[in-house]
């Protein structure tokens, strides 16, 4: 009897925590939608309200906003969207040969404007002999698209992006660092948990780190995060290397 009574008691508590997951998942959802949805509102009911008054550059400034916005939402619901299919482990490993030199180089490319902007640097240390890795190509892109990217948002003027790539064994090792603010030590075992956004509560939904955890996990490979507070942040994960044959 006793036994039956842990069990079914064991039962409710997870039932009770998989409630509480779910409540906090609405709600933080909910938190991250009505701020753009808020704006979008605000500035649609400006433009048609007071139309006739508005000089041009005021009604393109409105119109703007309301389209970054927009941006918003589509970015917070893409990552829902792919989050949920990573979670749910509908998301299918399609490894191949990667050439992550090549990768690293296209990626950072992409990045120069944005960074450029914020007057951050951006570098590659990549060896010219670094052999080919067997991964999925679309998820690692993903997974440096969202580490660079998050590096940026909080990096300030002066500061450098590396992304570096040495071999290590039979494992090739990517890291992404910086010379940013650093994470506080208290958040730094909870950056990769889903809508975590750290004690100074800086802007995103905080799903990023969650989707480059969940693709990592399905490439059974290993990474770290190292952090100091006004040093940098530095993220490093592994990737086999490609074997004859496969």
């Amino acid at each position: 009897m006793r036994s039956l009574f842990l069990k079914q008691r064991k039962i409710s508590e997870q039932r009770d925590e998989v409630e509480a997951l779910r409540r906090e998942l609405i709600a933080n959802i909910s938190h991250d939608l009505r701020t753009p949805l808020a704006s979008i509102h605000g500035y649609i009911e400006t433009l048609l309200l007071k139309k006739d008054d508005l000089d041009k550059e005021r009604f393109t400034k409105y119109l703007r906003t309301s389209l970054n916005n927009t941006e918003k939402l589509k970015n917070l619901v893409e990552e829902l969207f792919e989050l949920s299919k990573l979670e749910a482990q509908e998301r299918k490993l399609e490894a191949e040969p990667l050439n992550v030199g090549e990768l690293i180089h296209d990626i950072l490319n992409n990045f120069k404007i944005t960074a450029g902007e914020k007057k951050i640097r951006l570098e590659a240390n990549v060896p010219v002999d670094l052999p080919q890795v067997k991964a999925d190509i679309a998820l690692i892109d993903r997974v440096l698209q969202n580490l660079i990217g998050n590096s940026i948002k909080f990096c300030s003027e002066g500061d450098q992006i590396t992304v570096s790539a040495e071999r290590k064994g039979e494992l090739v090792w990517i890291t992404v660092g910086d010379t940013g603010k650093g994470i506080a030590k208290d958040d730094l075992p909870h950056i990769f948990n889903r809508f975590h956004q750290g004690t100074e509560k800086k802007q995103g939904a905080g799903l990023g780190l969650a989707i480059v955890k969940n693709i990592l996990e399905l490439h059974k490979s290993e990474f770290s995060v190292k952090s100091e507070i006004n040093k940098g942040t530095s993220f490093s994960f592994s990737l086999p290397i490609l074997r004859n044959g496969d």
